[in-house]
């Protein structure tokens, strides 16, 4: 637990500052690429697909902790860029990582995108503002490879800002925790996140992969509060649809958490408004399938 309050020696080599990508030495960028080739394999078993929307400025910490996976498996990388109008582009050429654009504004639909194009038996949802560790996808993926089991999840934490108390961030990593855990006995696919889940590719296509109505799919600047917002995510979806074919699966190794950039958090007002925010959905839901299912007729 003491744990939870500490960040991880690995992430401070991912974590430099750059104002401006050409800022960054040339050594760190050729030993970012050099990294990268490793997950170039031709024949892959496993696919990571990150959607990346003007990530200019967090791009480079999320290749750098990608660059650094030591794994076992066969394993391909593929960003689908969603439009970009900032130099997220420039990077992934200037890193020879594979890359494709997809017109159609919206999360899901870059999902679709690279899980139509990718190769992989198992296929590895990211976000292009997260950091890996390099245990990642050896941690994450076994647990794929049992029958039955068709997703599997980790978890994630925030990365806390200079400026901010790492304790709190803690505090915030083991109540989110804690809300997996509740959610696991009912509706346990909205534990699903983007962020940090795996599947059969097979299967994932099986099942229409992240296809959502049009009114539904979320877009790469849907922030609460805004427009584009809505409340169905195309992970949670996909989640759910994977439970007609098996199991999802949790996987808590540290190994298989990773951390993910706190600004959505903090946009909510606070760590401890977003805390607020997120038991009292918790609380909401719960009341809600209380009271749909009394009013459930009884089994004669």
């Amino acid at each position: 637990m003491s744990k939870r309050f500490m960040v991880p020696s690995w992430l401070s080599q991912h974590s430099f500052h750059y104002d401006d990508y050409k800022t960054v030495s040339r050594e760190r960028l050729e030993a970012i690429k050099k990294g990268l080739k490793r997950l170039s394999h031709p024949d892959p078993v496993v696919s990571i697909v990150l959607p990346a929307w003007n990530e200019e400025q967090g791009m480079l910490h999320t290749l750098s902790s990608l660059s650094m996976l030591q794994t076992r498996y066969p394993t391909e990388l593929i960003v689908v860029n969603n439009n970009s109008t900032d130099r997220t582009q420039e990077i992934l050429d200037l890193l020879e990582v594979r890359s494709v654009i997809e017109k159609e504004q919206g999360v899901a639909y870059a999902r679709n995108t690279g899980l139509q194009i990718s190769k992989g038996k198992y296929h590895l949802c990211g976000d292009s503002d997260t950091l890996y560790p390099p245990t990642w996808v050896d941690a994450i993926i076994p647990p794929l490879e049992k029958e039955g089991v068709v997703c599997v999840y980790g978890l994630y934490s925030l990365v806390p800002p200079i400026d901010h108390s790492a304790y709190s961030f803690g505090i915030y990593s083991i109540l989110s925790d804690i809300d997996v855990e509740l959610r696991r006995g009912e509706r346990e696919f909205i534990n699903v996140r983007g962020v940090n889940f795996g599947f059969k590719a097979e299967l994932g296509r099986k099942v229409k992969g992240f296809e959502l109505d049009k009114n539904k799919i979320r877009k790469m600047d849907a922030k609460p509060g805004t427009a584009n917002h809505v409340e169905d995510g195309e992970d949670g979806t996909m989640a759910l649809r994977l439970l007609q074919e098996g199991k999802l699966q949790i996987v808590r190794s540290s190994g298989a958490r990773v951390w993910t950039s706190p600004d959505r958090a903090l946009a909510d007002g606070g760590l401890g408004r977003a805390a607020y925010i997120r038991i009292r959905k918790r609380l909401l839901g719960m009341l809600k399938s209380k009271l749909s299912a009394r009013k459930k007729p009884a089994l004669s």
